[in-house]
């Protein structure tokens, strides 16, 4: 049955912490990859709190969106140079920074995830070790460990591993994809351009970028060492995942059908030249032939947020 519910509906209830009693009264936060898809709603969910926020860009004009009360520092974790004293004063690192997984974002010759992702954070990493930073929250990805062959899982691994032998407190998240991941699908619904890779009944359960903020919150408030795997209340498989853009877009669910060889070649072909066109595919291919289904958390459904997306 389409978007089924693995337990009651879920709503967002906080982390259980034995400790929470130990928690400092203000806690002052760097967020890293703060204007991205999920790093603008946890600043503004910690920001809810009451927490102090300092948002790490690239781009103070991307910074516009976020709440006034909201700290700007300029710097860009592959340019350590530029991080002068960011972290100075933090008390908590919480990071998303890494390459999206949108398609609409990817540059042909864009570097893969193991050169961007995986340097940028552990200079971050590295430099809150330094600074004397308490804490350190990194959002990976769901059963990142379980595929070490697979670029875009392995670069999210090869992070957590150094957060958790960093020393620090940390909080580890292992969320299913985001709803975002699915954004270009309606488009590609309007367009008659959507493909069925495989059978397509590979399961996942998607989580709204608000609802894993939320869960992100959570983690930077505790007094402990957490790893959170977690997902969103409904169950897709592949295909139904499919035919939801297709209701979002208004149009009949037809998809083209094509072999996974087809990405998988593909991905092959252009790995030399364009790395992370290469590892999206890989990934994407993963995705059609396997569960990537993690505990249940929040509120917010899949159809609704595809069936409010703006038209382009």
């Amino acid at each position: 049955m389409k978007g089924r519910i693995p337990t009651p509906p879920a709503i967002c209830t906080k982390i259980e912490d034995p400790e929470d009693g130990n928690k400092p009264s203000m806690i002052r936060v760097l967020v890293a990859g703060a204007t991205g898809a999920l790093g603008q709603h946890v600043v503004r969910e910690l920001d809810s709190r009451g927490l102090t926020v300092r948002a790490l860009c690239r781009v103070r004009e991307r910074a516009a969106s976020l709440p006034i009360r909201t700290e700007i520092a300029l710097g860009d974790a592959l340019r350590p140079r530029t991080l002068g004293g960011v972290l100075s004063d933090v008390d908590v690192v919480f990071s998303c920074l890494g390459q999206s997984l949108s398609p609409r974002r990817l540059g042909f010759r864009a570097p893969g995830y193991f050169d961007v992702d995986v340097p940028a954070n552990l200079t971050l990493l590295r430099r809150a070790v330094r600074a004397g930073v308490r804490r350190f929250i990194y959002v990976s990805a769901c059963q990142a460990s379980r595929f070490p062959d697979i670029d875009y899982l392995a670069a999210h691994a090869q992070v957590a591993q150094a957060v958790r032998e960093s020393g620090l407190e940390y909080g580890i998240l292992e969320p299913a994809p985001f709803f975002s991941q699915f954004h270009a699908l309606v488009h590609q619904a309007r367009d008659r351009r959507l493909m069925q890779f495989g059978p397509s009944t590979a399961r996942t359960n998607p989580i709204a970028e608000e609802d894993l903020a939320f869960v992100c919150a959570d983690l930077v408030e505790s007094a402990r060492s957490h790893v959170v795997p977690v997902g969103g209340p409904e169950i897709f498989t592949r295909r139904e995942i499919l035919e939801e853009a297709c209701a979002a877009a208004r149009v009949p669910a037809r998809v083209q059908r094509m072999p996974t060889w087809v990405l998988d070649t593909g991905g092959w072909a252009c790995r030399a030249f364009a790395p992370r066109l290469a590892q999206l595919a890989e990934y994407h291919s993963l995705q059609c032939r396997e569960d990537f289904i993690a505990p249940p958390r929040g509120a917010r459904r899949l159809s609704e947020y595809l069936r409010d997306l703006p038209a382009i």
